[in-house]
Order: C-alpha cells, then structure tokens, then sequence
C-alpha cells in the first residue's frame, strides 16, 4: 500500500469519526460541510475530493459498513448437508458482534438519530435479502419447509436488529461472545423453551 492508499484512508476515517461526532451532537440535517471539514481538522475542498456531500458520505459509509456485516454472514459454514451445526453458528455470530463492536459509533448513531429515518427499517431489509440469498443458496429441498420463507427471513432479520440495539443501548455490557452463544441458542431451540415453557 502506498503512502497516497494510506493518505486516503486517514482522512475518509477522520471525515467519517467528525461525521458521526456532528450527527450524535446535532443530529444530520443542521450539519454543514464546513461543519464536517472543521470537526476533521480538514479543508473543504479536501472534503470535496472524498464525497460530493452529506448524503454521499452517509451512503457510502453506510454501504461500507453494512458490506462488512454481510461479509460477516455464510450459513455454509453452520449448515451443510442439511445438518445445522450450532457450535460453527456460535463462531459465525462471533464474528458479526465483533463486528458490530468495531463499529459501535455507527450503528449507535444510526439506530438513534432521529433525522436520519429508517435505518432500523434498512438494516432489517439488507439482513433479510442477505438471510434469504444464503438459504436459496443452501443444497436443501426448500419445497418440504411447511413456513412461509419470507416470514422466516423477517423473524430472523428483525430479531437479530432488536438484539443488536438492545446491545448497544447497555453500552456492549457482554461480550461478542457471550452475545453469540445466546443469540444461536435462541436460534436453535427458540425463545419458549429457553424460559422453560411447557409446549403442548
């Protein structure tokens, strides 16, 4: 990598920490780009040889952000055969909260902020097309699963956003670990059983 690749890379990662720093104390519609420029400790015109304005900025950040979380997500590693393997889901679901840890600031200023709508709603919709491209590319006879999969797709998404900002909002209080080994648990063996309910 050269000295330019990590000139560039220093300041897209100084524009997008002011960037998160002015949205978390001002929210994003009132932010300017000399309010970005400042806060980074750059010029505007720097700015400008980045991103042509806020809203590029906000949804290349967010691509960036989101492609690493899908990176994140391969079922082939839990299922194979048609078997579901629980320890590999674990060490999957390790990786995405590590993830969702390096880049805490963003989705605890995405999930609040209330100018920027529906990003709970974005994220929901990106997991479930990343949920169901990953079973449609799974070696299983789809015909015999007696459930609706887009239902199935929209559980899992919204329960894995649900679970990740109630995370975020107790300041990451467990560990990715600790998260992941819950989260496949409640995967594997669903919420009633969990909590020692009688199914009949």
């Amino acid at each position: 990598m050269t000295k330019q690749d990590l000139r560039i890379i220093k300041t897209r990662t100084f524009i997008r920490s002011a960037f998160l720093n002015l949205i978390n104390a001002k929210g994003f519609l009132p932010i300017t780009i000399q309010d970005i420029a400042t806060e980074a400790q750059i010029g505007r015109g720097t700015f400008y040889l980045h991103y042509h304005d806020k809203y590029d900025l906000l949804q290349k950040l967010t691509d960036e952000v989101l492609t690493d979380l899908a990176a994140c997500i391969q079922t082939s590693f839990h299922i194979q055969n048609g078997v579901f393997y629980v320890k590999a889901l674990e060490d999957m679901l390790v990786i995405v909260f590590q993830h969702i840890q390096d880049n805490a600031m963003f989705y605890k200023t995405m999930l609040t902020a209330e100018d920027i709508p529906n990003f709970q709603q974005h994220l929901s919709k990106f997991l479930f097309e990343k949920f169901k491209h990953e079973f449609y590319s799974l070696d299983i006879d789809r015909e015999q699963l007696d459930f609706p999969h887009d239902m199935l797709f929209s559980y899992l998404a919204n329960s894995v956003v649900g679970i990740i900002d109630w995370w975020l909002q107790n300041d990451m209080m467990f560990s990715a670990e600790y998260m992941a080994e819950k989260l496949a648990a409640l995967f594997s063996q669903g919420p009633l059983n969990l909590i020692g309910l009688t199914i009949q």
